[in-house]
């Protein structure tokens, strides 16, 4: 079933306290935002899942991994979060775009994307950060700005349709 709120704040908050398996669409109307927390677990969206705001932001964090569908904030207002405390951030719809917003901001301990298949993102800033080993791999179909991209332990691998400014690039360690 698809999950949509419309109206007024239009949020929308999931929190499982294992994993969150989304196979349907997510949307929020109006000024709502979406939450969607995986307490023990991770999230895994279907290849063809989407979550939608309208200028609103959108959270994903869980225990473990993040396969991303696509989310998207319907720019500029929106920005996403994505935080994979023990696990990777992943693409699950692999060639088609991810994440469409104004700023991602995505933390994993073992990988953003993969060398093989990177994030495929429309955004105009992005902060990227590992606390292990894992690349941070993003295909941006634009322009971008990077700020405070940092790999502990792996390549990080940007590649841009536009311009790239990059301000605080670190890989500490390449796996």
């Amino acid at each position: 079933a698809q999950i949509a709120a419309s109206g007024g704040n239009g949020a929308v908050v999931l929190t499982a306290g294992d994993s969150v398996i989304q196979n349907a669409n997510v949307s929020a109307q109006g000024a709502g935002r979406v939450d969607v927390t995986a307490t023990a677990g991770s999230i895994t969206m279907a290849g063809g899942a989407t979550t939608t705001t309208q200028n609103a932001d959108v959270t994903y964090a869980a225990a473990n991994s993040i396969a991303v569908g696509a989310i998207s904030t319907n720019t500029p207002g929106g920005n996403v979060r994505l935080t994979a405390q023990s696990g990777a951030v992943t693409d699950a719809n692999v060639g088609a775009l991810n994440i469409t917003t104004n700023m991602l901001t995505a933390s994993a301990a073992t990988g953003i994307g993969a060398v093989a298949d990177a994030l495929d993102t429309t955004v105009t800033t992005l902060a990227a950060s590992t606390s292990g080993t894992g690349p941070i791999a993003v295909n941006e179909t634009n322009g971008v700005t990077l700020i405070n991209v940092i790999a502990a332990n792996g390549p990080i691998a940007v590649t841009a349709g536009g311009t790239i400014n990059a301000h605080k690039v670190v890989s500490s360690t390449d796996a």
